[in-house]
Formats: structure tokens, C-alpha cells, sequence
């Protein structure tokens, strides 16, 4: 009897350790904000775990109905949407609750897409990492949000913001670039008709000077030589003189002499 007795001690204190090491269920559960609290009792008056609230990420903690604050402390859990299984977050068991759970109305909102009225869900332990950040130890947490400080819908609204200005200034830097292009390329067609233009005109020029060299080059010559040749040959009438007084200075010495000597001879 007595063995049998602590037999069935045994296999009880085992099983409400392994009870008490988990927590999970299934309730109406309601949002609790926990965002509401003033900066004093953030500080100075952490919830039923001990840790302060103000190094609690406040949109992923719950309390639990019926927890034990010696074993269960620090849990993290799962969280599902008992209508939308596919709807479940990741929470951090900090505080005693009184029906099921009550959820920080981030989180809460996040799962039923309201905020005020209690609605059905289920929970469950799951690994420490999916809570990874949720509660800094020793400092003041500023990752606060379902996902590093905004809930799903804000970041889905900001998501869109930022890609609509994106697109806009894509549009407008292909547009610009495409009118730079386009005024180079009508401004070089335009450069090139002008240097060929130009190159013309100057061979036009060249021609002309040559072929006023070749004239004034034989006009030249032309003139040189006709003056030269006159000037050398002189006036008719200069010449028929001094050979006429030339003979006429010999004829006269010549008969002077004949007579001379016939005289001489008669």
C-alpha cells in the first residue's frame, strides 16, 4: 500500500511539472492596452513576471488566465485566429489574465481585424526564438510593433507610399534623359552641315586666287619684254643720220686726198 501510495504521488508531481513547464488553450479572448499605462507605472510597476514594461515590446505581450509566475514566466506562444487559422501571431506570456487571454490590442488587432470586442482563438508554447527582442533586460526597448514598431496594416500603407514616389521619379528621370539624347543628337546632325558648308566656301576661294595669279603673271611678262625690245632697236631716223654724216666725213677726206695727189701727179 505505502509503495503504491508514492507510486501515484510520483507520477502526479511529474505531470503537473510537465503542465506547468507549457502553457495552452483555448478561450473568447479580449485586447488589453498595455500602451495606455503612464511612463511611471512603464518603470516602476512591471506585471505579475517582474520584467518592467518599458523594456517590453508592448505590442507583443499577453496575459494568461491561470498561469503560474514560478514556471511559466517568459513564455512565448503562439497565437491563432480560431476563424482564420491562417491569421496567428508570436506573444510573450508577462502577466496573470482572468478569461483566456488578454492580448495587447496590436497584436489582438492584427489577428481579428478589430480592436475592442473578445473574440475566439487558441495558444499554444512554442520555441523562445520566434520571441527573440521582445524583452531587452536592462534597458529601454524601441522595438516596439507586431513588426520592429508598425502592425501589418501600416507598414502595407507605407509600403505603397514609398513605391508610388519611386515610380514617379523613375518616369521622370527616363523622360528627361530621353529629351538630353534626343536635343545632342539634333545639335551634332546640326554641327556637321555647317562644317560642310564651310569647306566648300573655302575651296571656292582657293580657285578664285589662282586664277587671278595666273593673270597678272603674264601680263607682266608680257609688258617687260615688248619695252625692252623697242627701246633697244631706237628711232630710224637717229641712225640713217650718223651714218650719212659718217660717209659723207669719209668722201670728202677721200676726194681730198685723190685730189692731192693727182695734183701732185700733173
Amino acid at each position: 500500500m505505502f509503495k503504491s501510495a508514492l507510486f501515484t504521488t510520483l507520477i502526479a508531481s511529474i505531470a503537473s511539472m510537465a503542465n506547468a513547464a507549457t502553457l495552452s488553450g483555448s478561450a473568447s479572448i479580449t485586447p488589453q492596452d498595455y500602451y495606455g499605462l503612464p511612463a511611471n507605472a512603464l518603470a516602476n510597476n512591471p506585471p505579475a513576471c517582474g520584467m518592467p514594461y518599458n523594456q517590453l515590446n508592448l505590442a507583443r505581450i499577453t496575459a494568461v488566465a491561470k498561469m503560474n509566475t514560478g514556471s511559466t514566466c517568459n513564455l512565448c506562444l503562439k497565437v491563432v485566429n480560431s476563424a482564420n487559422p491562417s491569421k496567428f501571431i508570436y506573444v510573450l506570456a508577462v502577466d496573470l489574465g482572468g478569461s483566456g487571454l488578454d492580448l495587447s490590442i496590436p497584436s489582438f488587432e492584427y489577428l481579428f481585424g478589430q480592436r475592442y470586442d473578445a473574440s475566439p482563438a487558441s495558444w499554444t508554447t512554442v520555441a523562445s526564438s520566434y520571441c527573440e527582442g521582445i524583452y531587452t533586460p536592462g534597458k529601454v526597448n524601441t522595438n516596439q510593433g507586431i513588426s520592429g514598431g508598425s502592425s501589418p496594416t501600416t507598414t502595407t500603407t507605407t509600403k505603397k507610399t514609398t513605391t508610388k514616389p519611386a515610380t514617379k521619379t523613375t518616369t521622370k528621370a527616363t523622360t528627361k534623359a530621353t529629351t538630353k539624347s534626343t536635343s545632342k543628337a539634333k545639335t551634332t546632325s546640326k554641327a556637321k552641315t555647317t562644317k560642310t558648308k564651310t569647306t566648300k566656301t573655302k575651296n571656292t576661294k582657293t580657285k578664285t586666287s589662282k586664277s587671278k595669279k595666273t593673270k597678272t603673271t603674264k601680263t607682266k611678262k608680257i609688258h617687260t619684254t615688248k619695252n625692252k625690245k623697242t627701246h633697244t632697236k631706237g628711232p630710224w631716223w637717229k641712225t640713217t643720220k650718223k651714218a650719212h654724216t659718217k660717209k659723207t666725213k669719209n668722201t670728202r677726206s677721200h676726194r681730198s686726198h685723190g685730189d692731192e695727189k693727182r695734183r701732185q701727179h700733173y
